[in-house]
Order: structure tokens, then C-alpha cells, then sequence
């Protein structure tokens, strides 16, 4: 099964914005393609949006922090944290999405 390099921009509106960087399967990928633009606290998502951000949330809570990019093996995304920028290449999606506090 082939994956994919993304980053995710997390917003905590009106608080922070949080980036997540993993590889996503095929069917995470189609999950998070629903999130993007799309924030929990939203009004007017439908049930596949709301069930594909309440997946992302999930997979989100408590993650390993890390400064180099490397995923810990039962992780699927990391939370990045660092005064440095990104490292882009490879990348192949870029999902905003977040929760509206």
C-alpha cells in the first residue's frame, strides 16, 4: 500500500496552530482529505467530516514531540517543535484543518 508525506496545520482557534507531520495510507489519506478546511465546532459538516475529525483528533492527542522528523514506530503522525523550518521535500499534502475552541 503506498503513502503519502503530510503536514498538518493544526489550528486551536482563536490559541495556537500546531504542525503534525506523518505518512498517511490510502485510507487515511481519504480521511484527512476531508478534513481539510473543515473544523471541529463547525457548523454544517456533514457525518463523514465530522467522523473523519473526530479520527484526526484522536490520532493527534499526546504525540511525541520531535524536532527531526522521526515517527515514533505506534505513531502515525508527530507533532513538530522547532525554531528551525520544515523540512518540505517529499512532501505530497498539505491538510489545514483544526478546532474551534
Amino acid at each position: 500500500m503506498k503513502t503519502a508525506k503530510v503536514l498538518i496545520v493544526y489550528e486551536l482557534v482563536p490559541d495556537s496552530t500546531e504542525f503534525y507531520v506523518g505518512d498517511a495510507d490510502e485510507g487515511a489519506l481519504a480521511k484527512l482529505k476531508l478534513c481539510h478546511g473543515k473544523f471541529v465546532n463547525q457548523t454544517n459538516l456533514s457525518e463523514k467530516e465530522e467522523a473523519a475529525l473526530t479520527w484526526l483528533d484522536t490520532e493527534l492527542k499526546n504525540k511525541t514531540e520531535s524536532n527531526f522528523g522521526d515517527v515514533a514506530p505506534d505513531q502515525q503522525f508527530h507533532k513538530f517543535i522547532s525554531d528551525r523550518p520544515i523540512d518540505l521535500e517529499g512532501l505530497d499534502l498539505l491538510i489545514h484543518t483544526g478546532f474551534i475552541l
